[in-house]
């Protein structure tokens, strides 16, 4: 092998050829030395004959690479895994499916099916995996099957698999229940008032504030009808699975007044995760326990590549959402099961029964409403009503009763042309208001021989379109407003005041106008009975009543100046009191009539007291005398004669 590097160097320095040639010979006469077999054209390479003179070597054989020898390769036994059909110089590996377990194999077996396809040896596909014919493969997530499994088909639901699918929805619905628990728990209030000096709410069922909570309690009014609650959060303390005492940010009881048979309670997101639950436990010990599920279950399938289970994923959301949606519709349905609704449903049936349509008509005075619908209403939500005051019929039943035909109250039940304008204080309990107005109405009637109940008020809550009050007001511009108009109207036949023995009406500039527009029209019309003061017990002006009513009312008025009257709204007071200075007199005036009215009742009163003396002084004068004549124990005869 060395003498072809010499024959080169010397050709290349003694030779007559130039020495790059010189090279190059000498490397072809070398890589034909030292090359090894051909094995792609082996048939005709003279390095790829064998010991035996041959080329390549017989079945079962191959040629071993390497060892170079001036007779040829020698041929070695094909290793397990491989086979050697005919003449050749390398061993074929098994093919998929096949194999051989033998050196100098001439082919290979099929292994049974079932078992693992290798190169040297079979064995069976373990359990959780199946032969495809070329290979094991595992089943997919959730699934097993039996050692030696030969198709997909063998790979079976395992248990655990179904105890982890229903998990995932009972979590998932678990979520929905308890996440909507914390954040869209909305509770129906049965009740507000007072009670003890502090503001209780009664809800219509179980709030599910702990009774001892893990952290404070805030909970959340709405749609109760009064401004001071609907959209403020306050502190609150149980009372009972139905009731919570209302505290103010320092903890003590809040004592507004502020009553009302509607809206919902619903404890403030993320207080209630820790105040709000059942018993001992509050909501967020279940929640963290499906959040955590939920966590587990979808990493387990994220790390067993479990791409074929969205459909379960798809059905963990639809029941999420589906229960959420039937959680929303059972407050639904709560929220409609609330007293007051079910009593407001049964009066609008009852007007419907009686063939009683709302029409709409004007402002003023074509929309008063009888006596007698003024008793049934209130003998209808009586229960409700209690020690209540105007501010709650308006919220809690004028309002929502003409929700859906946004018309006035009056509208709604048949309105009536006003025979008399009433002046009140909203303040003022609505049993006395009523009580007051009927007592009118019933002398008013004796007068008239007609029933009482066909005497028709124009009351401004029941008149007035609560959904529009800015049409019927026109607020700045009180000669335009429904009450001027109904006040001063032709068929208006004078001003019921319900007074009290406080007198509130009179401190209110609203009823202040309607005072000033009463005295106006008493100077005016002959046939304008003026100012009545009507009190739970009659009219002052018509007697009867005792002089003690009258006196107490006296005394108050005695003391009360109008141009102290008040109004919510700063610019009504200044715009009022503007149309009573502009009157001849002014204030002065104004406070003369009104005493003239309580003076024409002190009147009154005192008449009727000397009317009912006379009677009673006949009536004992005309009794027989009591026992025989000459009796022992009788008393002499007293006579006085009256004043």
């Amino acid at each position: 092998r060395v003498k072809p590097v010499r024959l080169m160097m010397l050709r290349a320095i003694y030779g007559d050829i130039a020495t790059e040639r010189a090279i190059q010979d000498g490397c072809g006469v070398l890589n034909e030395l030292v090359r090894p077999c051909n094995r792609d054209h082996w048939e005709t390479d003279a390095r790829c004959r064998n010991t035996h003179g041959g080329f390549g070597c017989g079945p079962g054989r191959f040629l071993q690479a390497g060892a170079i020898a001036p007779n040829g390769d020698t041929c070695e036994l094909c290793p397990p895994g491989t086979y050697q059909a005919g003449r050749g110089v390398d061993c074929t590996l098994c093919a998929a499916g096949t194999y051989s377990s033998g050196e100098g194999a001439t082919a290979c077996d099929a292994c049974p099916v079932g078992e693992l396809l290798g190169v040297t040896s079979c064995k069976l596909c373990e359990a959780g995996a199946y032969g495809n014919g070329t290979t094991c493969l595992l089943c997919r997530a959730g699934m097993s099957s039996k050692k030696g499994s030969s198709t997909e088909d063998e790979c079976k639901v395992t248990m655990r698999f179904w105890v982890e699918r229903v998990a995932l929805v009972a979590l998932s619905m678990s979520l929905a229940f308890y996440l909507q628990r914390a954040s869209f728990h909305h509770v129906p209030v049965g009740d507000m008032r007072l009670e003890s000096g502090g503001l209780m709410v009664l809800t219509c069922f179980q709030h599910k504030v702990l009774e001892r909570p893990w952290g404070p309690v805030r909970v959340l009014l709405d749609h109760t009808g009064n401004q001071a609650l609907d959209g403020c959060c306050f502190r609150a303390a149980f009372k009972s699975a139905t009731s919570l005492q209302l505290l103010e940010d320092n903890g003590q009881r809040l004592s507004l007044r502020a009553d009302s048979s509607m809206g919902c309670l619903k404890v403030m997101f993320p207080y209630s995760i820790l105040c709000a639950g059942d018993r001992w436990w509050p909501i967020g010990v279940p929640l963290s326990f499906s959040v955590v599920g939920l966590g587990w279950l979808l990493s387990s399938d994220i790390a067993t590549e479990a791409t074929w289970s969205w459909r379960w994923y798809i059905a963990a959301a639809a029941s999420f959402v589906l229960l959420g949606l039937l959680l929303r519709y059972q407050q639904v349905l709560r929220f409609r099961s609330v007293p007051i609704e079910q009593r407001r449903r049964g009066f609008l049936a009852k007007l419907k029964q009686d063939n009683i349509h709302p029409q709409p008509c004007s402002r003023g005075p074509g929309r008063a409403i009888s006596m007698g619908m003024l008793s049934d209403f209130f003998e209808h939500f009586q229960d409700f009503i209690l020690d209540r005051n105007m501010h709650y019929i308006a919220s809690n039943m004028i309002k929502p009763l003409t929700r859906h035909s946004k018309l006035s109250f009056a509208e709604l039940v048949g309105s009536r042309e006003v025979e008399w304008f009433v002046s009140h204080f909203w303040g003022q309990e609505f049993w006395e208001f009523v009580t007051s107005l009927r007592k009118h109405a019933e002398h008013d009637a004796s007068i008239h021989a007609s029933p009482w109940q066909d005497v028709c008020f124009w009351i401004c809550s029941f008149s007035n379109n609560q959904w529009d009050l800015k049409a019927d007001v026109v607020f700045g511009s009180p000669l335009n407003s429904s009450f001027y108009l109904a006040l001063s109207s032709s068929g208006c036949r004078g001003t019921a005041m319900v007074m009290d023995k406080n007198a509130w009406p009179l401190t209110r500039s609203w009823c202040l106008f309607e005072v000033f527009q009463t005295c106006r029209l008493t100077s005016l019309r002959a046939d304008f009975a003026g100012l009545l003061l009507c009190l739970p017990t009659g009219v002052l002006q018509h007697g009867g009543l005792g002089v003690d009513a009258a006196v107490t009312v006296a005394q108050r008025l005695s003391t009360l100046s109008l141009e102290e009257a008040t109004a919510t709204n700063p610019a009504d007071k200044l715009m009022i009191d503007d149309c009573v200075k502009a009157m001849p007199g002014g204030f002065q005036a104004m406070n003369r009539f009104v005493r003239g009215c309580i003076k024409d009742a002190l009147y009154a009163a005192h008449a009727s007291f000397e009317r009912d003396f006379r009677e009673l002084v006949a009536a004992l004068d005309a009794l027989p005398d009591g026992g025989d004549d000459g009796d022992v124990g009788a008393e002499p005869e007293v006579r006085r004669s009256p004043p």
